[in-house]
């Protein structure tokens, strides 16, 4: 009697499942991300158990994001990069791409509000060489460049960073020399004695604007004018030392954070206190004192 029960039961079980195609109802499948399914079924080209998790990082890079796109995702969604990547580039196979770009939006807003991870500069994915075309397209110092393309990266502002860097570009193709006052301001970028900060100070000296006083600086560097750099520069300090508003603060002079770290180590200040320092120093002609402090602790290393 138990062995025909059993037999009944398996009977029973296969009447029941071939029903299920009887009346035309689909067998389950698999969801390769069951906590957030796609809706309306399998898209085409969805992953499959044969699509790796490289293939699914490049479809989406591929779709138009950038390696930055997927820092701001791993912060948002409590993931690494490499991870962001992978989700984004399934849930894109899925056919949930207006669901991604409302993910990448929302990641962007809390990583603009402080929250989740920012991309720097270093990951952007952008050069120096192209730090220094929005530098001319700008108007501003190499630092000053990459805290922009920073901040318009949260934005997803990638088109206008590529057209400045374009059209700077367009604008010397066929030209490698440019005119005089390009050749001055590329000196300017170019040049380890002058940086934001003196233009800043220069400005207020002679009450021109920052793209005229880098043009003025740059062109004594080009020139290796020296002596005449430093007499400008000498105005520039004694103008700023009597008219505070002149003076640079931490974000316009040509150091990093980690140069201030290093210099607060050395010195056994704060942080905070090293910055401040440093960027009085430049009010009197030091701030080469402390490269060359930095440069003899790097040598020691």
């Amino acid at each position: 009697m138990r062995l025909v029960s059993i037999l009944t039961a398996i009977a029973l079980i296969g009447f029941s499942s071939g029903c299920t195609f009887i009346f035309g109802e689909s067998p389950s499948t698999t969801v390769v991300e069951p906590v957030e399914p796609a809706p309306g079924g399998t898209a085409v080209g969805a992953p499959t158990g044969e699509e790796s998790d490289s293939d699914l990082a490049s479809r989406f890079l591929s779709s138009g994001w950038r390696y930055c796109d997927a820092v701001v995702l791993g912060g948002f969604w409590g993931q690494d990069s490499w991870e962001a990547k992978v989700r984004a580039g399934r849930k894109i196979a899925w056919g949930d791409r207006d669901i991604l770009e409302g993910m990448v939006d929302q990641a962007r807003s809390q990583a603009r509000a402080g929250q989740g991870a920012r991309c720097s500069f270093a990951d952007s994915g952008y050069s120096f060489a192209d730090a220094r075309a929005l530098a001319m397209a700008w108007s501003t110092d190499i630092a000053g460049v990459k805290a922009m393309v920073e901040d318009k990266i949260l934005w997803g502002s990638y088109d206008s960073i590529d057209a400045a860097i374009a059209s700077t570009r367009g604008g010397t193709a066929g030209q490698p020399e440019g005119d005089a006052d390009e050749r001055a301001m590329r000196a300017f970028f170019d040049s380890d004695r002058v940086d934001y900060c003196h233009a800043k100070m220069l400005s207020g000296a002679w009450s021109n604007t920052l793209s005229q006083s880098k043009v003025i600086l740059g062109h004594k560097v080009l020139n290796r004018n020296f002596e005449l750099l430093e007499q400008t520069l000498d105005e520039a300090r004694g103008f700023a030392r009597s008219h505070p508003e002149a003076r640079c603060e931490w974000a316009d002079v040509g150091f990093e954070y980690q140069d201030a770290a290093d210099i607060a180590a050395i010195w056994g200040v704060s942080v905070e206190d090293a910055k401040t320092s440093i960027a009085e120093k430049y009010l009197y002609g030091s701030e080469g004192n402390v490269r060359e402090l930095l440069a003899q602790q790097r040598r020691r290393r």
